[in-house]
């Protein structure tokens, strides 16, 4: 994390605490004076117990967040004394991790490196089962809800619940600290460059517009029909949305897995090589993904047409009632006549 934003957080943190602070302060102050008025006289009493309590609760808070064990940091200078001090608390969780417990790998030590990499293979398993688990539900949610703002929020939720599941995998009840610094890691990795060479604009470009192309395909050829062409260019814009949003799980999904997952290796992948397996792995899923957003596209349509007809008979329906009972009024005025 550079300084500025580092500096930016401390004095977020420092503000929300004398904010708290006071609202802590104010509660006190009106139940002990409510304990005062009950019992009169209690009033020091009441408010040192108060905070007494409250006092125990911020040591045990502060003890949990700040003291103890080592942390699993994801360093921005990634050291060899960094990616030891990792890779040595990785092991030790690992040890106590339900996944490996259930698997019956639990390594006997830090040296014991095939035990070590056959866990981190079967929680990478896990965790690229997350990640293509959860691209679908962001491609098939974007594609068929086509609202720009429900979008913005769909990923956005999505990403922060991908993060927090994958990070949960290899490392439970992780540390505040831990939670700041893998979510600032794939920020800082998904979403900013450092130099036009990380950015890869060939790699970036080339795979979702890909993906588009194949989609823009049919619309294009049936542009001139009237009820298939705009049906199809709808289906194509919904192609496109989702596409981009799944690409864009993948590729957090991907560094996240990264992060944990080449703890023992001299270098993690690069940016480029994490875009081509997050295109890869989206090429292998288009084919099912399209198949389903056809069947929901499909499934919408027949329900329209379903509406439309229904709505079509209750008004014959009507029109025949008003047609008859105004034919009968005008039979009784002329039996009258």
């Amino acid at each position: 994390m550079n300084i500025t934003a580092s500096r930016i957080l401390k004095y977020a943190l420092f503000a929300f605490a004398v904010l708290a602070a006071l609202i802590v302060l104010f509660i006190n102050r009106n139940l002990a004076s409510l304990a005062d008025l009950i019992y009169p006289g209690s009033l020091l009493w009441a408010h040192g117990s108060l905070l007494a309590v409250e006092a125990v609760a911020f040591f045990w808070f502060w003890r949990g967040v700040f003291g103890g064990r080592e942390h699993l940091l994801h360093a921005d200078d990634d050291s060899p004394e960094g990616r030891a001090a990792f890779a040595r608390e990785l092991v030790r969780r690992v040890r106590t991790n339900p996944h490996v417990l259930e698997a019956d790998l639990v390594p006997s030590g830090p040296e014991d490196k095939e035990r070590i990499d056959q866990c981190l293979a079967l929680l990478n398993k896990k965790a690229d089962a997350e990640i293509e688990q959860n691209a679908r539900r962001v491609f098939l949610a974007t594609a068929l809800s086509q609202n720009g703002k429900l979008d913005a929020l769909i990923v956005f939720i999505s990403l922060c619940r991908l993060v927090w599941r994958i990070s949960a995998i290899y490392n439970q009840r992780p540390h505040p600290r831990e939670i700041l610094s893998l979510y600032w890691a794939v920020v800082t990795t998904t979403f900013l460059a450092l130099s036009l060479e990380e950015l890869d604009i060939t790699t970036e470009i080339g795979v979702g517009f890909g993906q588009a192309l194949h989609a823009m395909a049919p619309a294009g050829l049936t542009a001139s029909i009237p009820f298939a062409g705009k049906a199809l260019q709808t289906v194509t814009a919904a192609a496109i949305d989702g596409t981009a949003n799944c690409y864009l799980a993948l590729r957090a999904g991907i560094i996240t897995r990264n992060a944990y997952a080449y703890a023992f290796a001299e270098k993690r992948p690069s940016r480029a090589a994490v875009f081509r397996e997050a295109g890869g792995i989206l090429l292998s899923m288009s084919t099912s993904l399209m198949d389903k957003l056809g069947v929901g596209v499909a499934d919408a349509l027949t329900g329209a047409v379903r509406t439309a007809q229904n709505k079509t008979v209750r008004a014959s329906k009507g029109l025949v009632k008003t047609i008859g009972v105004g034919l009968g009024m005008k039979s009784r005025e002329t039996d009258q006549g």
